[in-house]
C-alpha cells in the first residue's frame, strides 16, 4: 500500500470515546492512509478495544509506552509514521467520512504543505459549527502565525507536511501542546490552504485536562508559559508575534496575582519587567496591566486587590 498520510492519534483513557474516533478512521473514502495509535500508558478499557480494531483493519500500528503526556505520544506516532503528511487526531474525538480525502484533494490541487479544516465543536446531543479558520486565507509565514495565535493554533483538523516537525523542540508541556509546536512548525510553511468545510469533530468533555479546575493545572500553565516565551529567544519571530505573545496571558497573569500566587515573579521579571522595550510596549499597549505588574513588585498585596478590581470590571463588560 503507498501510504500517503499517516493519522497519528494518542490515546489516554478515553475508552468511551475510541469507537467513534477508529471507526470514523477505517471507514474514511481516502484508503492510502496508515492509523497509528499511540496508547499512551491507559489505564482503563482502552487497551482491549485498540487491539480488537487492529485485528480488524491491517492499517492500524499500535505502539503502547508509559505515560509522557499528550506532546510526546504525538512524537512517537511521528517517529513511527511513514506518510509524507500527518493528520492528528485525539483519541476522544473524531471525524467526517471524507476529511482525510478533502484534506488531500487541496495537497494535491494546490501543491500544499498545511491544509486546513474548520470543525464541529460537540456537545452532549448537540453539534455547532465552528468556521474560525476562514479569515486565515492568504496569509502566508509570519502573518498566517499571527493569525492563528488570535484563536486556531491547535494541530488537528489540518493535514501538515512530515517534514514541518524536522528540528522541532519538545518539552513536557501538559497544558497548551498544540500552542508550543504550531509556533514552530509554522515558520516553516511554504503553502498554506484553507478548505471551507468542517471536517473534524472536537468533543468537549466536563473531564478533559482542560475542563478541569485543580490546583495542579497552576504549576502547569507556568511551565507552559515559560516554555511557549522560551521560543521566543529561539526563533525568529517578528515583534509583532512576540508582542501578541506576550499579551495572550495578561489576563492569567492578572488572576494569579488576584490570588497571590507569588510563583509568578520571576516569570513577570524575566519577560516582561527586565526588558525596556517591553516595558515600553506595555505602557503604550496595557498601561493597566504595567501598572498592576509594577505594584506587584513593591507591595503584592495591593498589586492583588488591584487585580481583582480590574477583573472584576471587565467581566461587566
Amino acid at each position: 500500500m503507498d501510504i500517503k498520510v499517516s493519522v497519528i492519534i494518542p490515546v489516554y483513557n478515553v475508552a468511551s470515546y475510541l469507537d467513534a474516533c477508529l471507526s470514523s478512521c477505517i471507514n474514511q473514502t481516502f484508503r492510502d492512509i496508515e492509523i497509528i495509535v499511540v496508547n499512551d500508558g491507559s489505564t482503563d478499557d482502552s487497551s482491549r478495544i485498540i487491539a480488537s480494531y487492529a485485528e480488524r483493519d491491517t492499517r492500524i500500528k499500535v505502539i503502547t509506552k508509559e505515560n509522557q503526556g499528550l506532546i510526546y505520544a504525538r512524537k512517537s506516532g511521528l517517529e513511527a509514521a511513514c506518510g509524507e503528511y500527518i493528520f492528528h487526531l485525539d483519541g476522544d474525538d473524531y471525524i467526517e467520512t471524507n476529511a482525510i480525502e478533502k484534506l488531500y484533494d487541496e495537497v494535491i490541487k494546490e501543491e500544499a504543505d498545511y491544509v486546513v479544516a474548520n470543525f464541529y465543536e460537540v456537545s452532549g446531543s448537540e453539534r455547532y459549527e465552528v468556521w474560525r479558520n476562514n479569515r486565515l486565507s492568504g496569509l502566508t509565514g509570519q502573518d498566517l502565525l499571527l493569525g492563528m495565535l488570535r484563536g486556531g493554533y491547535e494541530v488537528w483538523a489540518r493535514l501538515i507536511r512530515k517534514s514541518l516537525y524536522d528540528g522541532v523542540i519538545y518539552k513536557p508541556v501538559v497544558m497548551g501542546e498544540d500552542l508550543f509546536v504550531t509556533m514552530q512548525i509554522l515558520l516553516k510553511v511554504q503553502k498554506p490552504v484553507i478548505v471551507n468545510l468542517c471536517l473534524y469533530n472536537y468533543v468537549r468533555r466536563a473531564d478533559s485536562i482542560t475542563n478541569r479546575n485543580e490546583e495542579v493545572t497552576w504549576s502547569r500553565k507556568f511551565y507552559m508559559i515559560r516554555s511557549v516565551f522560551s521560543l521566543l529567544d529561539v526563533y525568529p519571530y517578528n515583534q509583532q508575534i512576540k508582542d501578541r505573545v506576550y499579551l495572550m496571558f495578561y489576563p492569567f497573569f492578572l488572576e494569579c496575582m488576584s490570588r497571590n500566587k507569588m510563583e509568578i515573579k520571576t516569570i513577570l521579571y524575566d519577560y516582561y519587567w527586565s526588558k525596556m522595550n517591553m516595558k515600553t510596549f506595555l505602557w503604550r499597549k496595557r498601561k493597566d496591566f504595567y501598572l498592576i505588574i509594577n505594584m506587584f513588585f513593591f507591595s503584592p498585596f495591593m498589586a492583588g486587590l488591584m487585580a481583582k478590581l480590574y477583573l472584576k470590571i471587565h467581566s461587566l463588560l
